[in-house]
Formats: structure tokens, sequence, C-alpha cells
């Protein structure tokens, strides 16, 4: 299996040695750098080889981190995935939604995960494309940008958009919950009408937003 490469960012040094030796435990995880969160040496750190995801600990950094740290991504392509290790309440977390152009991204608690299993496997689901969320992420509605549902999503259906933040197509779907390809399909298609979405990829982005969805 290949590894995730992953740049871990923070401001202070000792954070950044405690993540890098958190990460190397897990034969999965490639630390292919560390920088502070400055917009120039994420930048640097960037073009000195391929990042697969990049791990930020905003929550030991400056409240300018997220900001640079994206303003730096955005100057690379193909863009890297990110995962923000932040806290409660998440202030990061709207800035971090509302970076659509991301190709996978991630919002893990300070103190509240599993350490190094329960990181390095949002650091692996973002890097392939998926939007992952600390399952004790609690966010209010002041943190939730989108508008409310049109249509309230039926119990079926969340499962379904559960399922489909995992990044499980259809046929898994189907498998996972004992009902019929087709019938996993319309559920897509509902979930995909009641949120507004024309992508699977969309849907989830949309329903992460609304507080719909935690992993």
């Amino acid at each position: 299996m290949e590894r995730v490469r992953t740049l871990i960012v923070a401001d202070l040094p000792p954070v950044r040695a405690g993540l890098s030796a958190l990460l190397r435990r897990d034969e999965t995880m490639l630390v292919v750098g560390e920088s502070s969160a400055r917009r120039e040496t994420v930048a640097f750190a960037l073009k000195a080889g391929r990042v697969d995801v990049v791990l930020l600990d905003a929550a030991s950094s400056s409240p300018e981190a997220l900001k640079l740290t994206l303003e730096a991504l955005s100057g690379v392509g193909p863009h890297p995935a990110l995962v923000v290790i932040g806290e409660q309440p998440a202030r990061e977390f709207p800035t971090l939604a509302a970076s659509d152009w991301l190709p996978g991204w991630g919002y893990f608690l300070r103190d509240k995960g599993d350490g190094a299993i329960q990181l390095a496997a949002a650091l692996r689901a973002a890097a392939l494309g998926t939007i992952v969320l600390d399952r004790h992420l609690r966010l209010g509605a002041s943190l939730v940008p989108a508008p409310a549902l049109a249509e309230d999503l039926t119990p079926r259906e969340r499962e379904v958009l559960a399922l489909l933040a995992l990044g499980l197509p259809n046929k898994q779907i189907a498998t996972k919950l004992g009902v019929t390809p087709h019938t996993a399909k319309f559920h897509v298609a509902q979930i995909l009408h009641k949120l507004g979405a024309e992508s699977r990829t969309e849907a989830v982005t949309q329903a992460v937003r609304r507080g719909l969805v935690t992993l």
C-alpha cells in the first residue's frame, strides 16, 4: 500500500514534533515535512515534493493559521487535502467548509479523538477525497453557513447520506442497507434533489455544512 504523504503544519515546534512522532507509528503514513503556519513557509514546503494531505494544528497556532495555509494550498496544483485539528467551539469550521476547491478535508478535535489510529484514518480518508468530521464535533447554528433544508431527509435517506460521506458507491450502499441497487440509486437521487446538489460530492459537502453528517 502506498503511504499517505503528509505535511505537518503548526506554529509550535514541539507540537509539530509530537504530531510527527504520532503519525510515524502508523505504517500507512509518511511524514514528508513540517512547517510553521505561515503562508511562505507552507508554500515552500509544498513545493519541496508531493504532498497528499496537510495536517494543520490550528488549536496551537495563530488565529490566521487556517487562512494562511489555505492561501498557500491554493497556489499549488493539484491541491492536497487538508485536515485541521481544532477545538470546541469549532471556529475554523465555516472557513474550512466553504473551501469547496479542496479535494478532501476534515476537522479533528484535539484530545477528543482516539490517537494515532483515528487521526491516520482521517488523513487517509481526506487524501482519497472524503469529508471527515470528528465524531465528537458539535456544530451550533452559528457555525453552519448553509440554509435549512427545504424538505427534511427521511431516516433512510440520512443512512444513505452517511454512507455517501464514506465514499461508497450505490452497489455497496445497497449491500450495507439490504436493499436493491435500484433502491439505493433512488435514495441518492432524492438526497441530491433535496440538498440542491448536482453531484454526490456536492451533496456530502452541503450535508456537512448543515451538520447532517459526522464521521
